[in-house]
């Protein structure tokens, strides 16, 4: 009889023990191949899923310790080239280190404070910058779902909650804004259900986390692994790309160069927009745009929850971003009724939040009337990049 018991058991177990150690042996692989074969052009790259969404290919760009920019939509360069947005601009003479680009549009707090919190224990000081848009203050619900939904990372949000250094009311507060953003998406009702059970102290979700820990322990392992097989492949498409020279900045020129290109580019409008965004979104559209915005108040958005939620996280885990106050086109908000005081008021409330939880930043507040600092209604344009570009360097990451 005990034969047979250890028989069977052994039917179960070998190869279990075989799956275990080729699953280790592959992933001691990957984790080789990632660290030797990356090329600095993904991270120049903007919208990699396999970036934005994983970890593997951001722990490894903290341990090279690249300048990690954590933004949204401005981050994107195809509409319109600018020469001076950072993946151009990048290495330098100023700053010999690469930039990675991480978000994508929608992208908002509480999915950076996630990423951050997930990464940040092998960052060195002052490794990260964080820039903050009015846009993601408006309110928008349906909007905000689905930019959550797109943008949200299973392995992320586990390595999240597995950080012991970060508080438990921060996770639940994350749990339950995952929960009423996630929970009608059927493709996440795995992780939806993982914060569900763990919003609550209540000895029933208690009960819940324990019976399902074993589920989600194998769970974690499984897209751990499968987040490493992803980012290998995602490596393997930028591994030939050339590799992007030091490039020698004179501040000055630079801006100036800006001026004259952001000229060349913003003709046809009173919005300092470039010409093809006025004539595509905006020409057709200006009598319905007056005044559209006048009854919005920013500062009543849950997303300000969401903005001192990342304080919290960043203080907890030690890290000070360097905070960009991303103003917007005051031309333009002026036309839909966002008065320049609705917009200042949002902008104080960011100012004193991070100040109050110790973390520098840069107000640009004063660039609102600016022409070419953005080049449409709210994205960073030709003056907007240099100034940025030139500000990370010489307060947080000149080389001694």
């Amino acid at each position: 009889m005990i034969k047979k018991i250890v028989k069977y058991l052994s039917y179960l177990f070998i190869p279990l023990f075989i799956t275990i150690i080729a699953a280790n042996q592959y992933e001691s692989f990957l984790d080789h191949k990632i660290q030797t074969e990356y090329n600095a052009a993904l991270g120049r790259t903007y919208g990699v899923d396999e970036m934005n969404k994983g970890l593997a290919i951001l722990k490894n760009n903290i341990v090279k310790d690249d300048v990690m920019l954590f933004g949204s939509s401005e981050l994107a360069n195809d509409s319109i080239d600018i020469s001076t947005h950072p993946s151009h601009m990048f290495p330098n003479t100023d700053l010999n280190r690469d930039v990675c680009l991480v978000g994508r549009a929608g992208t908002q707090s509480l999915l950076h404070a996630m990423k951050m919190g997930t990464v940040a224990d092998g960052a060195k000081d002052n490794k990260f910058v964080f820039i903050v848009s009015p846009q993601w203050f408006f309110g928008d619900e349906s909007s905000e779902k689905q930019y959550f939904q797109a943008h949200f990372s299973e392995i992320q949000f586990y390595d999240f909650m597995d950080n012991g250094v970060i508080s438990d009311d921060i996770k639940k507060h994350a749990c339950n804004r995952i929960v009423n953003l996630v929970g009608e998406n059927s493709a996440l009702q795995v992780p939806c259900f993982y914060a569900y059970i763990h919003r609550s102290d209540n000895w029933l979700f208690k009960c819940a986390q324990v019976l399902f820990e074993p589920y989600y322990f194998v769970r974690r392992k499984f897209v751990k692994l499968k987040d490493k097989h992803d980012a290998y492949k995602a490596i393997k498409r930028f591994k030939d790309n050339p590799a992007q020279n030091v490039k020698e900045v004179d501040w000055p020129n630079e801006m100036k160069q800006a001026q004259q290109n952001g000229e060349k580019s913003c003709t046809n409008n009173n919005f300092y927009a470039y010409d093809s965004y006025y004539t595509k979104y905006l020409q057709s559209n200006l009598e319905s745009l007056k005044d559209c915005y006048k009854d919005i108040d920013l500062c009543k958005s849950k997303e300000m929850d969401d903005y001192v939620a990342a304080l919290k996280i960043f203080k907890e885990m030690g890290i000070k971003p360097y905070i960009v106050i991303a103003s917007t086109n005051g031309y333009y908000y002026d036309y839909t009724g966002l008065t320049r005081d609705k917009r200042a008021k949002l902008y104080d409330q960011i100012a004193q939040y991070a100040k109050a939880y110790g973390m520098d930043y840069l107000d640009l507040r004063d660039f609102e009337y600016e022409p070419y600092f953005y080049k449409d209604v709210m994205h960073l344009g030709w003056k907007g990049w240099v100034y940025i570009d030139e500000k990370n360097c010489e307060t947080f990451f000149i080389n001694p």
